[in-house]
């Protein structure tokens, strides 16, 4: 007989769980491109600000997907996956919207229909993670009893994401401090 503890782990858990790290993946890979991209650049930074939050927030949300994911798979909890999916949803809400306004009242540009694309592209994750999360199955699983521990894990994934959330960051104010090429070289002091 099934005892509440031993209940095997339902296939819509693990495949909200894989979703959440490859979307997390995705984020935070995005983020080493860009910045790396931005730092190997001639042409220096415009504006530091929005990078750096960008880059920050997208690392949060990389970061809470995979945290998130692995709650789920210690059976621990799914209220973190499912606020992050909930989060990463609105996210892309936004980037849609954004996008839509900006080229409203002309043709979209090449960039545009990019920008859409991937915002939809994304939409779907957090979206299908929302759905599996709400699976009968996986409901009565989660409320079983849970596993504890898995400190060393959750730390382990805070710490190497919060290095690559500095290290980006750095790497945007040093490409910030550049000048662009063809600019007068302006003397410190």
């Amino acid at each position: 007989m099934g005892h509440p503890t031993t209940a095997a782990r339902p296939g819509a858990a693990t495949a909200a769980a894989l979703l959440a790290f490859l979307q997390g993946g995705v984020y935070l890979g995005g983020v080493v491109w860009q910045s790396v991209d931005v730092a190997a650049s001639d042409t220096g930074l415009e504006d530091l600000g929005p990078a750096v939050v960008a880059v920050l927030g997208v690392s949060a949300l990389g970061a809470a997907l995979v945290l998130g994911g692995l709650s789920l798979l210690r059976h621990s909890r799914r209220a973190p996956l499912a606020s992050a999916s909930c989060v990463d949803a609105l996210a892309c809400g936004v980037l849609l919207l954004v996008v839509g306004l900006t080229a409203s009242g002309g043709p979209l540009s090449t960039a545009d229909l990019l920008a859409l694309g991937l915002g939809l592209a994304l939409l779907i994750g957090p979206v299908l993670r929302l759905v599996l999360l709400g699976r009968p199955r996986l409901l009565a699983w989660a409320g079983t009893r849970r596993s504890p521990g898995g400190a060393g894990a959750v730390l382990a994934v805070v710490l190497a994401i919060g290095v690559l959330a500095a290290v980006s960051t750095v790497l945007l104010v040093l490409a910030a401090q550049q000048a662009p090429v063809g600019a007068a070289a302006v003397p410190p002091g």
